[in-house]
């Protein structure tokens, strides 16, 4: 409710729980089930957010660790849900050229960098 009453509601719901959010996605002792239904939440909160918004998320070392996180376990995940949810939530929380800089530290894998790299927001279906 808080959420989508007010925009400022939503900022702070992000500030807040972005991080603790992220992590649980990434966690492995957490079950697949509960981590899709917080994948399906926070992209839900990122949806439409402001380019400010975006910034303010990679302001700090923890939640760029905890995306990288994030883009191994789009590697590990085993289930295409998750993974297309995951890579749904990246691509929300950063800009197409943020992109195109931090895919490569996501991605140990070079294919799958230049893969994510050659999304483009306008053809981004979610």
């Amino acid at each position: 409710v808080l959420c989508d009453g007010r925009p400022e509601g939503k900022m702070q719901i992000l500030d807040n729980f972005v991080l603790r959010t992220c992590s649980l996605i990434t966690d492995a002792r957490i079950n697949i089930y509960v981590q899709q239904e917080v994948i399906k939440k926070l992209n839900l909160l990122l949806d439409k957010i402001p380019r400010d918004a975006r910034k303010k998320i990679l302001s700090t070392k923890e939640m760029l660790l905890v995306m990288s996180e994030m883009g191994r376990t789009i590697l590990d995940a085993g289930d295409y849900d998750t993974q297309v949810a995951i890579t749904e939530a990246l691509c929300r929380m950063v800009s197409e050229k943020q992109r195109g800089a931090l895919a490569s530290q996501w991605f140990p894998m070079e294919f799958v960098s230049a893969a994510f790299k050659g999304i483009k927001d306008s053809e981004f279906e979610t």
